[in-house]
């Protein structure tokens, strides 16, 4: 896999990477790879969760409407079941990896749009009824008893924090945590550039583990595990 430099994240990968392989002797090669996939999670050349984001909402997408007719939109299933089997399945899908996704407001939304489409698919409230008696998905969510997407992910992102928490400090896993540079500015990026520290701090402030002004330090597992 090619890893482009900040300063040339905008150029295109050169032809002899793309259609070239590199020979390791012995009749064995291996060829240039644009995307890898370790645990079901897509790692791709400029390093960032855009395409295993949204890797992950076409296998819900599918999912969900491949039980659509049968299961969520069934009406003569409880509609507490149809959720629940929902959360089980289709959200699972979503949100599989989401641990070591470094989030954005525009991954949020991405996530946010689908979660609401099925839920009112789910309500049986298509999205012109919605406009024309302007309801809002609060209420569609409060109807199912659902948390909206920001709560689920920060949900789990704490759940994830807590196993973290539980860690011996010489595990990787703990360790990394406080490893990570800060958040600096991107000028090919539009916005910040966001690390999986800062996304976790900012699980740990809508939590109200940690206060808004403890944003700018570091994630001391000494004072957030107590």
């Amino acid at each position: 896999m090619y890893y482009l430099s900040h300063s040339k994240s905008k150029d295109p990968i050169p032809d002899n990477l793309l259609k070239g392989s590199f020979d390791l002797k012995d009749g064995r090669f291996v060829s240039f790879c644009d995307r890898f996939k370790y645990l079901r999670t897509y790692i791709t050349p400029n390093l960032r969760d855009n395409f295993d984001i949204e890797a992950r909402i076409m296998a819900a997408k599918a999912n969900f409407y491949a039980y659509k007719e049968s299961l969520y939109c069934n009406f003569e299933i409880d509609i507490k079941i149809r959720k629940e089997m929902y959360m089980a399945m289709t959200l699972n899908i979503l949100l599989w990896g989401i641990y070591s996704w470094a989030l954005s407001e525009i991954h949020l939304k991405k996530l946010s749009s689908f979660h609401n489409r099925c839920t009112r698919a789910i309500c049986r409230c298509p999205m012109d009824l919605v406009q024309e008696r302007h309801i809002k998905m609060a209420k569609l969510h409060g109807q199912l008893n659902m948390p909206d997407m920001e709560a689920l992910v920060t949900i789990r992102q704490l759940r994830f924090l807590i196993r973290v928490a539980k860690m011996d400090e010489s595990r990787l896993t703990r360790q990394v945590m406080s490893s990570q540079g800060a958040r600096t500015k991107d000028t090919n990026v539009r916005g910040s550039k966001l690390t999986s520290r800062s996304v976790y701090r900012n699980a740990l402030i809508r939590g109200g583990i940690i206060s808004e002004e403890e944003k700018k330090s570091c994630i001391l597992t000494d004072t957030w595990t107590r």
